[in-house]
Formats: structure tokens, C-alpha cells, sequence
């Protein structure tokens, strides 16, 4: 189980976060996860899962699965392949690998049958409020025009946080809201907590840059350590 507060970095498809050097950046979040003591995971290309997994004890997320079963399917990941791999959790619907409602839901519904936990994300309040009846363990706020540019939702749109946050708990309040996006420093880290969500979805303030380690410890400590879930 991922403990609160949360920094999710995701790898994506970065030079700096495939392969070995997707085991390296992981061992750079465990360090700090351990140093700070706040949760850090890795959201790695399935094809790196069990690269990463068998090394780190921070739990590993998977960036994609497909809702299938055994049997057909050519080129799916199969959940039960990611937990085979060590995998802790997966995403859906990331603004880079958008899916349909009826996908999300299978998505939930696969993944927590075999005890995956699963982020996901929303663009909008509306989107978040729908998306969250399907009950995933984690959703992300992100605006897509955001993503990569290192300006913070927090600061361009503070109120989507806010209204998301609403929306969600007006359907299930069991849901942990995420707030993604731009985020890049430890005032959008201490921001996410003000407006109401548990953790932040990242990327690009982290594993591109020369110090990536630098750079998790200034998000890490935006947070109030102890929040737990």
C-alpha cells in the first residue's frame, strides 16, 4: 500500500528512465523516499517493471495495462504479467495515453481483482467526477496543456484542484486526489496539500534534469511529513 503523502514520478518513455538507467533514477527515489519519509514511486514502461521491482522496495507502478485476460490479446500487458513482475499499481488514462470511460473502469476493475492499485487521471473536474465512481485508489488532476512545461496547476489553475478535489468527494470519498501537471517545486508540493489532495504525478521536473536527487528532496520536504493514509 502506497503511504500518504505521495510523489509519483513517472519515467515515461525519458532516455533517463528506461533500462539501467530506470533501475538507477529508482534507487535515487528509494534514497529519498527513505531520507525524507515520504513515499516515492516510480511509474516505469512496463517493459522495465520487473528490472526495477526486483531491486527498490518503494512500491513500482506500472505507466500502462490493458483490461484483458488470458488468452487473446497480442501486444496487451496483462495486469496479472505486471504483478507477476512486482508491479504495486498501474495508470490509466495519462494524458499521453488517453482512454475511454468504459476502458478506465475495466482498467479498475482488472487490476484490483488481482490486487493492483490504480492511478488514475482526469483533465477536468467533470471528467474527475465520473472517473471516480469507478473507485481507483489514486486520481491525478492534470491539465494536458500543462504537462512538461514546469508551471504548476497549482499556480495556472488553482481552482480546477479545488473544484476536482469537490467533485470527487461528492461521489466517493474514498478516493485519493493527485494533483499533476507542471508540478516542480516543493511550493507546488506544499500547494497540493493546501488544496486538498495527497500526493503529486510528475515527470519532467525530475528525470530529465542533471540532479534529479536534488530535485526530490526540495518536492519531498514541500510536503508535511506524517500524513499518512
Amino acid at each position: 500500500m502506497v503511504e500518504l503523502p505521495v510523489l509519483f514520478v513517472n519515467f515515461k518513455v525519458y532516455q533517463q528512465g528506461f533500462g539501467k538507467n530506470a533501475l538507477t533514477l529508482a534507487k535515487l527515489c528509494q534514497e529519498v523516499a527513505k531520507k525524507t519519509g515520504v513515499s516515492i514511486v516510480p511509474v516505469v514502461s512496463p517493459v522495465d517493471v520487473r528490472l526495477v521491482a526486483s531491486s527498490v522496495s518503494v512500491p513500482v507502478f506500472s505507466q500502462h495495462v490493458d483490461p484483458v485476460s488470458f488468452g487473446k490479446g497480442n501486444g496487451k500487458i496483462l495486469p496479472e504479467a505486471l504483478k507477476e513482475a512486482g508491479a504495486a499499481g498501474v495508470v490509466v488514462n495519462h494524458a499521453e495515453d488517453p482512454v475511454s470511460d468504459e476502458v478506465v473502469r475495466a482498467v479498475i476493475e482488472r487490476s484490483h481483482g488481482i490486487g493492483l492499485e490504480v492511478l488514475a487521471c482526469a483533465e477536468n473536474d467533470s471528467r474527475a467526477r465520473s472517473i471516480a465512481e469507478f473507485s481507483p485508489d489514486f486520481l491525478a488532476i492534470e491539465l494536458p496543456e500543462l504537462i512538461g512545461t514546469l508551471k504548476s496547476i497549482s499556480r495556472v489553475d488553482p481552482d480546477l484542484v479545488a473544484r476536482s478535489v469537490k467533485a470527487i468527494f461528492s461521489v466517493n470519498d474514498s478516493v485519493i486526489p493527485i494533483m499533476g501537471a507542471g508540478v516542480a517545486s516543493s511550493e507546488d508540493t506544499r500547494a497540493s496539500l493546501a488544496l486538498g489532495t495527497k500526493g503529486v504525478f510528475l515527470a519532467a521536473a525530475v528525470v530529465p534534469v542533471a540532479d534529479p536527487k536534488t530535485v526530490m528532496l526540495e518536492l519531498a520536504n514541500g510536503f508535511t511529513v506524517g500524513t499518512k493514509r
